[in-house]
């Protein structure tokens, strides 16, 4: 299972080395264990057999491998084995199965694969390279052990094999999305009623303002701190459903056991169930817990889930996105927040979202509460490059052009002339009646910023409401017009 190295690139040239497990360069096999702990399976075989060991959680990762191939066209055999968690090795069994249609995205998947390969290269690599299919879905085994025994009984079958072609690599694709815009840098919040329409939301505010940055995975990214997405009305048993989203519904719903059960796949490190529902050697039910606190005191602050484990996560290599689940009462409805440490905005924060929506609703069921709104808080929130242009392509062809009026749940306002003392008059008020904020001046342009330092509009187009409204307002002052609010200024 060894072939003549004829490589021009050094090992260290491979993408992602240090999350690479390396065996035999000489080998003709790599081993991709999806979501299974690679040194699990790697510690049971022999480092002669293979040349990579490593794991594959994302379509992305598909474009990685296939570099890592090209460079070191001595891999013949792909052994593809493990958890799949993301319906990534689904997605390279169909490539191998069926290649890849003209746009470069994998038939019968949402995958879509590296432009800047050629479709005649990757043709190349699918009929060169044979996959292995070890899957559970092929009714092979989950666990690592097993794994491992059944590899051995593959590679014993294994001819060996000279490189298919000559070393090379291809150029990276310019960026998609141009230089980011200036912003506050931090503390950016949005607001819908749905997961799908937030997300469009928050990937907007990503595309538009992310800083370009490095990361660990080879790649670069899109990036913005601390975003704080607000979803107010979704059914998480009825969900509205968007067809843009980058999954389906079967997906979606396997994706929830990962954060609504405490079980998970053999050899997989953890799940944020897991996490929440079963912390530590002796199993803390965190969920169960925040229900006793909320039954026993619906102001308690203290209905808190982490997910961090100091000892492992502090030093590990893949520690939790989710960090902590917290919940509170208003009003008699259960309020919940999700702070993530590091966010994938187009892949993951959707996903994520809707189980969270769910996670919340039991917690509400189990203790008598209403379902009040979600909080995800997202350190940082980030796109990565290969998914740039699937994220503007999104945001173009679908995002939600508000055109509707909301209600503002901070109130409204009232805006009157007073003629005597030439004087523009404006009362806060909310459903309860007038409050003590109260204004007047003589220019639309004072009284727009007296409004805004106090903060007493919480949507974008209230303020812009209120800038028309009171510049109209303005105008009828100085030309003795009638001034009627949300009525047109009639002139003679």
């Amino acid at each position: 299972m060894t072939a003549e190295l004829g490589a021009t690139y050094n090992l260290t040239d491979l993408i992602s080395y240090k999350d690479l497990q390396i065996g035999n360069p000489e080998s003709n096999v790599g081993i991709c264990t999806l979501w299974t702990q690679r040194h699990l399976i790697a510690q049971k075989l022999d480092t002669a057999d293979y040349f990579i060991c490593a794991n594959l959680y994302s379509f992305a990762g598909i474009n990685l491998m296939a570099r890592n191939i090209f460079m070191f066209p001595q891999i013949r055999y792909l052994i593809l084995c493990g958890a799949d968690q993301s319906s990534t090795g689904e997605a390279l069994a169909s490539f191998f199965a069926k290649g890849l249609g003209a746009n470069h995205t994998i038939p019968g998947t949402q995958a879509k694969l590296d432009e800047g390969i050629p479709l005649e290269a990757w043709e190349e690599l699918r009929q060169q390279v044979q996959l292995i299919d070890l899957r559970p879905a092929k009714g092979y085994p989950k666990n690592p052990e097993a794994i491992a025994e059944q590899i051995k009984l593959e590679l014993a079958k294994l001819a060996t094999l000279p490189p298919f072609a000559e070393p090379r690599t291809f150029p990276e694709l310019a960026p998609e999305g141009g230089k980011a815009l200036p912003s506050e840098r931090t503390g950016f919040r949005v607001q819908g009623e749905t997961v799908a329409e937030t997300w469009l939301e928050v990937m907007q505010l990503v595309m538009r303002f992310g800083q370009i940055k490095p990361t660990e995975y080879s790649q670069q990214q899109r990036e913005i701190y601390n975003t704080v997405a607000v979803i107010t009305d979704e059914n998480p048993d009825d969900i509205v459903w968007a067809d843009y989203l980058p999954f389906s519904r079967a997906e979606l719903e396997n994706y929830y056991p990962k954060i609504l059960s405490a079980e998970k796949e053999p050899g997989i490190a953890y799940t944020y169930g897991e996490r929440l529902r079963s912390f530590g050697e002796e199993g803390h039910d965190q969920i169960a817990r925040m229900k006793e606190r909320l039954r026993e005191a619906h102001h308690t602050r203290r209905a808190v889930a982490v997910t961090w484990d100091v000892e492992q996560d502090s030093v590990g290599d893949n520690p939790p996105c989710l960090l902590e689940v917290s919940a509170g009462v208003q009003d008699g409805a259960l309020y919940m927040t999700a702070r993530f440490r590091s966010h994938d905005i187009y892949t993951a924060w959707a996903q994520n979202t809707y189980a969270l929506r769910k996670l919340q609703k039991e917690i509400a069921d189990d203790t008598g509460l209403r379902l009040g709104a979600l909080t995800i808080i997202s350190h940082s929130a980030h796109i990565y490059a290969d998914k740039w242009k699937f994220a503007l392509d999104t945001i173009d062809s679908f995002k939600k052009r508000r055109l509707d009026w909301r209600s503002d749940p901070r109130g409204y306002f009232i805006i009157e002339l007073e003629r005597e003392r030439s004087l523009i008059k404006v009362q806060h008020s909310t459903i309860e009646g007038n409050t003590p904020y109260y204004f007047e001046g003589k220019t639309a342009r004072q009284l727009c910023l007296l409004i805004a330092h106090e903060k007493l509009a919480s949507l974008e187009e209230h303020y812009s409401y209120l800038g028309r409204e009171l510049q109209k307002a303005e105008i009828a002052l100085k030309l003795g017009l009638n001034y009627t609010q949300d009525k047109e200024l009639e002139f003679n």
